[in-house]
C-alpha cells in the first residue's frame, strides 16, 4: 500500500522544492507506484517512511548516489532507533522439509553411507553420538526433499565484483546526466554527446558482466572434480531457507529468563544418580525390538507436526537398520548409565494468552 499524506510546494527565493512524503512497504507494485507518481511530479524532496525496515545503527544517514529515481538529486537514506529490539535474521533451527517431493533413495543412500557401527570400540560418547546421528539425518534430509521457509533476502550475484561496481556507478551517472540534459532541453550536440558516452558505459557494463559470468561458470565446472560435494553439489540440492523468527526469539532477554522462572522453576533436588551409585546393568535389559515395535505403532501421517529436532515421524520409519541399531545403541547407553541426554531436554514453548490472565503484558 502507498499513501501519499502530504504534498506541498515551499517557495524559497527564486526556487520552489516539491516535497512529497509517503508510507511505502516492500511490495513491489507500491515502489513501481512510487516511482511513477515521484516522476509525475517531479518532487525534489521524496520523505520514504518503511516501518517494517528501520534499525538501530551508528551511522544516522548515508547518500544514495547509484540510486536512480527520476530526479535531478540524489537519495538520502537514514536511520531512526525505535528502541525495540530489532529481528533476528535468521533462526537457529530450521528442519522444515517438502515430504510430497522427498526421494526415498536418496534419503537411504545417504543415511547407509554416513552410518557407522554402533558397537565399534572408537565409538564417541552419548553426546557426540546424539549430534552425529542428528546431523547425519539433517544432511540425509536436505539430499531427500527441499526445505520449506520464506525466502531469504536479496542477496548480491555470484559474478558482482568491485570492478563491477565502479562501473555500473559510470553508467548511473551518465544516464543521469543524459536525462537531465534532455528534459533541460539542452542543445542537440550536448544531449547526443551525453547519449553516446551512456551507450558506450552501458556497453562496457554489460561486457564485464558477461566476462565474468563466464569466469564463474568455469570455475564452477573445473571445481566439480576437485570438490564433488561442494557449490555445485549444493546448487543442485537447493538452497536453504530460514523460517520466521518464533516468539521466544522477539522477547527481551530478561522478560524471557523470568517467564520461564515462573512457568518452569528450577530443579533443587539432589541428584538421582548418586542414590543409583550401587547399580549393575544386566545385558538382558537391551531394548531392540522396543524401537522397532515404537515406530512401528506410531502414526505416520504427513499431517502430524515434528518435534523440536523437526524430524517426523515418517522420516524414522523410513530409515534403514543401520540407523535403527545406532538409536538402539543411544538408548541402550541411557539405561545403562541412567542419562538422560540435555539435548533431549529441549522442547518447543507456545504462549498462549488466557482471558482474565493479569500477566498479559508478558
Amino acid at each position: 500500500m502507498l499513501r501519499v499524506l502530504r504534498r506541498r510546494v515551499q517557495p524559497r527565493t527564486t526556487m520552489k522544492i516539491k516535497v512529497l512524503q509517503v508510507n511505502v512497504n516492500r511490495s513491489r507494485r507500491a515502489l513501481d507506484l512510487l516511482m511513477h507518481q515521484a516522476r509525475e511530479l517531479d518532487a525534489g524532496i521524496l520523505l520514504v517512511s518503511e516501518p517494517c525496515n528501520i534499525t538501530p545503527s551508528d551511522k544516522c544517514w548515508e547518500v544514495k548516489e547509484d540510486m536512480e529515481w527520476f530526479s535531478d538529486h540524489v537519495c538520502i537514506s537514514f536511520n531512526i532507533c525505535t528502541g525495540r529490539p530489532s529481528l533476528p535474521p535468521t533462526r537457529g533451527l530450521n528442519r522444515r522439509w517438502n515430504l510430497r517431493k522427498f526421494d526415498r533413495d536418496f534419503f537411504e543412500a545417504a543415511l547407509i553411507w554416513g552410518s557407522r557401527n554402533p558397537d565399534a570400540g572408537d565409538a564417541p560418547d552419548l553426546k557426540q553420538s546424539i549430534r552425529d546421528l542428528d546431523k547425519l539425518m539433517e544432511v540425509a534430509c536436505d539430499a531427500a526433499a527441499p526445505r520449506i521457509g520464506p525466502r531469504k533476502p536479496r542477496r548480491s550475484a555470484y559474478w558482482w565484483s568491485e570492478s563491477v561496481a565502479v562501473l555500473r556507478t559510470a553508467c548511473l551517472h551518465a544516464r543521469r546526466a543524459w536525462q537531465q540534459a534532455k528534459r533541460r532541453r539542452r542543445l542537440p550536440e550536448t544531449t547526443n554527446r551525453l547519449g553516446e558516452t551512456y551507450k558506450t558505459a552501458r556497453k562496457d557494463l554489460r561486457l564485464e558482466i558477461n566476462r565474468l559470468k563466464a569466469k564463474a561458470w568455469q570455475e564452477l565446472i573445473e571445481s566439480i572434480d576437485k570438490d564433488p560435494w561442494g557449490l555445485p553439489y549444493r546448487l543442485v540440492l537447493g538452497k536453504l531457507r530460514p523460517a520466521a523468527p518464533g516468539l521466544s526469539e522477539l522477547l527481551e532477554r530478561d522478560v524471557l529468563s523470568n517467564l520461564l522462572d515462573s512457568l518452569f522453576p528450577r530443579n533443587n533436588l539432589p541428584d538421582p544418580l548418586g542414590d543409583w551409585s550401587d547399580f549393575v546393568w544386566s545385558d538382558d535389559w537391551e531394548v531392540s525390538l522396543e524401537v522397532r515395535n515404537a515406530l512401528r505403532k506410531g502414526s505416520s501421517s504427513l499431517s502430524k507436526a515434528p518435534g523440536p529436532d523437526g524430524f517426523r515421524l515418517i522420516l524414522w520409519k523410513r530409515a534403514p537398520k543401520e540407523i535403527l541399531g545406532w538409536v538402539t545403541s543411544i538408548y541402550n547407553i541411557c539405561l545403562k548409565t541412567g542419562e538422560f541426554p540435555a539435548a533431549w531436554k529441549r522442547a518447543n514453548l507456545v504462549l498462549i494468552p488466557k482471558a482474565g490472565n493479569k500477566n498479559v503484558g508478558l
